[in-house]
């Protein structure tokens, strides 16, 4: 999702709220719609990436009526998104969970999604256990790459994200596309926090997103926005958050984890940067000769 939209230039970085708001539509419905599991579990998935895009095209709105700026937007209605799922889940008719006995005190979270309407998995742990919300991404990463590489739609986003103006005498919509690019960026997002609940945690919670939507966004500035380097980069992403746990019970501070990550963004951005700065430098002298 960042890749799509960073690639338009509408840099979303927004994708913790709409994480947040695609699991609240999820489980909303994971929990509220009667039917066949499978048509559950898929309609959900859909509520969630929906969700997600609208979230997304609240802040395009914005952009296109008021000029707010995208980048601010986004990231303002992630704290929206938190505060509207902490209230839903604290709401007894909404989604909190319901009291096991009435001397009991309801907490602020969701029932739980029944076993049959959650997304399945491969293998038990302890073994190797993959869940299907893994296979999903794979595929609608390759997906994307394919729409961006190959696509009419892929190239005129490239375009825009290039120079607006030129694309904007070449006949494209801009303020469309730009759109477009950041709704669906926000309904990968919101997919995104959909499988999380389906497959993961089975239950809404206010922090259920769990900084996944911000290393989403690392992820994308190391990948440089392109979608099959992305996959690479976002298991080693997994692999350091699944072992901040072990070292968590060695007695090693967790925010190494943290820190190891913000090495690795660093060292692929900096050579990019230096580089650009040189080919500044040496034009700029040209030009003086």
């Amino acid at each position: 999702g960042a890749c799509v939209g960073n690639r338009a230039g509408a840099f979303n970085i927004g994708q913790e709220g709409q994480v947040l708001i695609g699991a609240m539509l999820a489980v909303f419905v994971g929990l509220r719609m009667p039917g066949p599991p499978i048509l559950v579990i898929t309609i959900s998935a859909v509520a969630g990436a929906v969700a997600g895009g609208l979230w997304a095209g609240v802040s395009s709105f914005l952009h296109r009526i008021r000029g707010v700026n995208v980048v601010v937007s986004t990231l303002l209605m992630s704290f929206i998104a938190v505060q509207l799922v902490s209230y839903v889940v604290s709401v007894p008719w909404l989604l909190q969970e319901p009291k096991t006995d009435a001397s009991s005190t309801a907490a602020n979270q969701s029932a739980i999604i029944p076993d049959d309407y959650r997304l399945p998995s491969f293998g038990q742990y302890p073994n190797l256990s993959i869940n299907i919300g893994l296979i999903i991404a794979i595929v609608l990463t390759v997906v994307v790459a394919l729409l961006l590489a190959r696509s009419r739609w892929g190239f005129t986003i490239g375009m825009v994200g290039r120079n607006p103006l030129t694309a904007q005498h070449a006949g494209v919509r801009v303020a469309l596309v730009s759109a477009a690019a950041l709704m669906v960026s926000g309904a990968c997002a919101g997919l995104a926090g959909a499988v999380v609940v389906e497959g993961a945690v089975y239950r809404l919670q206010p922090a259920v997103s769990n900084n996944f939507g911000w290393d989403g966004l690392l992820v994308a500035l190391i990948a440089r926005n392109r979608p099959m380097l992305a996959i690479p980069v976002a298991i080693v992403f997994g692999a350091l958050r699944t072992g901040s746990a072990f070292l968590a019970a060695t007695g090693v501070p967790v925010y190494l984890v943290n820190v190891v990550q913000s090495l690795l963004v660093f060292a692929c951005v900096i050579a990019p940067a230096l580089t650009f700065a040189q080919a500044r430098l040496s034009k700029n002298a040209q030009e003086t000769s």
